[in-house]
């Protein structure tokens, strides 16, 4: 039973790090397009906005949410 449940959590473990990699790829196309029509990189009030929404569809703590999004967003960037 506890097996089970780890390789569960061990398949959704690579599918959030999939994902992930999708999303970064995804921004870099965005940065780039961003740069060759040479608006800034960053819209803190569009990230603020996408936080706020996830806090209320989610379950989840809404400081770990806003954590969670404030890394993604950083580490996109730097993608």
């Amino acid at each position: 039973m506890l097996h089970n449940h780890r390789k569960k959590i061990d398949e959704l473990n690579i599918t959030l790090i999939d994902l992930l990699e999708k999303r970064f790829e995804i921004t870099k196309e965005i940065m780039s397009l961003k740069d060759t029509i040479k608006i800034p990189r960053t819209d803190l009030l569009r990230e603020q906005k996408i936080i706020e929404e996830l806090q209320q569809k989610s379950n989840l703590d809404q400081e770990f949410v806003e954590k969670l999004m404030k890394l993604i967003f950083e580490e996109a960037k730097n993608a």
